[in-house]
C-alpha cells in the first residue's frame, strides 16, 4: 500500500514537472519565432493561455489518468493570469510562471477530487488527442533549442522527467496507460500497442515502417544525449 502511494506521488510530481517543462518549453520556442518575426508583443498573451493549457492537461493526465473542468479551468486560470501581467513582450518569466502554476494547480485539484467519478467522466477521446499533440510539441521545441537558448532548460527537464516517468512506469507511457484505464472503465476496447510503443505505432501509421519500443528509446536517448551535448559545446563558446 505504501508502495502504490510512493509510486502515484513520485507519477504526480513527474507529471507537473513533465507538464509544465514541455508546455514552458513550448512557449519560450514560440516566443523565439515570434521575436524573429517581429510579431507584436499581444501574442505573449496568447502564448501564456497555450502555455497554461498544456500544462494542465498534461499534468493531470499523467498524474491522475483523469482531468475534469474545474481541475483544468483553476489550472489555465491561474496560469494565465499570471502569463497576462503587464510586463515587456515575450517576458519569459511570466511565461515560464503561467505554465508551472498552471500544471501544480491542476494536478492539485484533482488529486483532490473523487478520482473514479473523474475517470469515468473523462473522455478516452481526449487522452488519445493529447497523446498525439505531445510529439510534435517535444520536437517543435527540440528544433528551435539548436538555435535559441530561451528553449534549452525546459527541453533539458521535460527530457530527464520523461526518462524518470518511463522507468516509472516499467517502459510504458503513462497516457498510453491512462488511455487504456479509461477504456476499460467504460467497457471499450482498449487498444493493446505490444512491442512497438506509441511512437512506433505513428511511425508506422505515418510511414509504414516497423519500429520496435526498444529501438525507439535508444533513439529517445541518443536524441536527447546529442542535444544535451550541443548545448554544452554551445555554452563553452
Amino acid at each position: 500500500m505504501r508502495d502504490a502511494a510512493s509510486g502515484l506521488l513520485a507519477r504526480r510530481l513527474l507529471g507537473v514537472v513533465f507538464g509544465a517543462s514541455l508546455a514552458s518549453a513550448t512557449v519560450g520556442a514560440a516566443a523565439s519565432v515570434a521575436l524573429s518575426l517581429a510579431l507584436p508583443g499581444t501574442w505573449a498573451a496568447a502564448a501564456a493561455v497555450l502555455g497554461a493549457v498544456i500544462a494542465a492537461a498534461l499534468s493531470a493526465l499523467i498524474g491522475s489518468y483523469a482531468l475534469s473542468w474545474r481541475a483544468a479551468a483553476l489550472g489555465v486560470a491561474c496560469g494565465s493570469s499570471l502569463g497576462v501581467l503587464p510586463q515587456p513582450a515575450w517576458t519569459a518569466w511570466g511565461l515560464v510562471a503561467a505554465c508551472w502554476a498552471s500544471a501544480a494547480v491542476a494536478s492539485l485539484t484533482i488529486a483532490r477530487e473523487r478520482l473514479p467519478v473523474v475517470q469515468r467522466t473523462t473522455s478516452p477521446a481526449l487522452v488519445a488527442a493529447v497523446h498525439t499533440l505531445q510529439l510534435p510539441l517535444m520536437l517543435f521545441s527540440l528544433g528551435v533549442s539548436l538555435v535559441s537558448v530561451r528553449p534549452r532548460p525546459f527541453v533539458v527537464l521535460f527530457s530527464c522527467s520523461a526518462f524518470a516517468l518511463w522507468r516509472l512506469m516499467g517502459g510504458e507511457c503513462p497516457l498510453s496507460r491512462a488511455e487504456v484505464q479509461l477504456r476499460s472503465l467504460r467497457g471499450e476496447h482498449a487498444p493493446t500497442l505490444g512491442e512497438i510503443g506509441f511512437i512506433g505505432d505513428q511511425i508506422r501509421r505515418t510511414t509504414g515502417v516497423v519500429v520496435s519500443k526498444g529501438a525507439v528509446a535508444g533513439i529517445a536517448y541518443a536524441t536527447a544525449a546529442l542535444a544535451f551535448a550541443w548545448y554544452a559545446v554551445q555554452a563553452l563558446h
